[in-house]
């Protein structure tokens, strides 16, 4: 009998991409106990800090999260966490306002400032009073209750709600694969399971998908069940690309000055008010401040002050020093400011940044 030849064609595919590290696996590998991933955690920054909030009680997390927060602050503005770590406090527990226990903590050469477009909202909520530890703890654990967080920024310790401190994570432009969009969906119904360890392995999943997970998201957000069309708006908001943050140093700092604007600028940094208000319109406060500053200053209209927007703000400054009022002020509100010919120059940031540029 003739043979037969039969030839067998073996497909081999090359090699595959390893799977995309995310900063949301890369969490949960560190909550989990791997230390090998800390240092490209840190590489992102404070940017990465959302996803470590909700393991901020855990003290491999809260270290985690202090030494990110110093990394982001200037040399100078990391002797105010060493200072919050080594006051030691007694306040006996309880309940107390934000604004009142933040007070309370803080010793000598370390001032609070809270966002004064949220400051009425975070300095009147209720929190628990620590009864003892550090400063550092303590402030910790109240901006943890009251959904705030803080940063070394200016010479103060600034508080504000965390998606106006800190930048958004990147984001990733891949789109979901076939395979993945139907994992994705799969998930989407297990959300609604009755066994909470798989609802939050579907989230934990689901979030490690980024933002190309978002038409799959908003799709959950209809479903009738409203256990998944409640965990798919959550998650479809966390995933959302989020604005850069609105508090950085000001343009003055990046500023090569001689003469009377570099004085100007030191002026600011040296000398301290007190500012307290309510309900007043942000150009107004702009204006009080700098009247105090009693320099010469561009008058509105051959200036960008008339661009500042309608808005009122309630807040106060305590011992705090020019500059970092008017960071404050200027930068809550999109703005910024610099020194020019002895004048302080007020304006939108973009218009800033380009008169940098020049």
């Amino acid at each position: 009998m003739a043979g037969r030849i039969v030839l067998v064609l073996l497909f081999v595919s090359g090699p595959q991409a390893p799977p995309e590290e995310t900063p949301q696996t890369l969490v949960g590998r560190f909550v989990a106990g791997d230390e090998g991933t800390v240092p490209t955690i840190r590489s992102q920054g404070p940017a990465v800090f959302p996803l470590l909030y909700p393991f901020r009680k855990q003290p491999r997390v809260r270290d985690l999260l202090r030494s990110i927060r110093e990394e982001a602050a200037s040399p100078e503005d990391r002797k105010l966490g060493a200072r919050l770590a080594a006051l030691k406090t007694r306040l006996g527990g309880g309940q107390g306002t934000f604004a009142d226990t933040v007070q309370s903590l803080l010793g000598d050469g370390v001032r609070c400032v809270i966002d004064p477009r949220e400051f009425e909202v975070i300095a009147s909520a209720f929190v628990s009073i620590p009864k003892e530890g550090s400063s550092l703890d303590a402030l910790e654990d109240i901006c943890a209750e009251s959904g705030t967080d803080f940063a070394f920024l200016y010479g103060v310790v600034l508080v504000a709600r965390p998606d106006r401190l800190w930048p958004p994570l990147p984001v990733r432009r891949r789109p979901l694969s076939e395979a993945e969009t139907a994992r994705a969906k799969s998930l989407v119904s297990k959300l609604g399971s009755e066994v909470p360890e798989e609802r939050d392995r579907a989230a934990g999943e689901l979030r490690s998908l980024g933002p190309p997970v978002l038409p799959v998201l908003d799709g959950g957000a209809l479903n009738p069940d409203p256990e998944i069309s409640g965990r798919c708006r959550g998650l479809a908001e966390d995933l959302r690309p989020k604005p850069a943050p609105l508090f950085v140093p000001p343009a003055a700092e990046r500023q090569a000055l001689v003469g009377r604007d570099r004085e100007l600028l030191a002026s600011l940094r040296s000398t301290q008010t007190t500012f307290q208000v309510k309900d007043i319109l942000l150009r107004h406060a702009l204006k009080l401040l700098l009247s105090q500053v009693n320099r010469t200053l561009q008058s509105e209209e051959s200036s960008t002050m008339g661009k500042v927007p309608e808005i009122k703000l309630t807040f106060s400054f305590r011992d705090v020093s020019y500059a970092a009022m008017l960071s404050v002020l200027t930068q809550c509100a999109g703005f910024d400011f610099m020194v020019e010919e002895g004048h302080l120059v007020v304006g939108p940031r973009e218009e800033i940044l380009s008169r940098l540029k020049r």
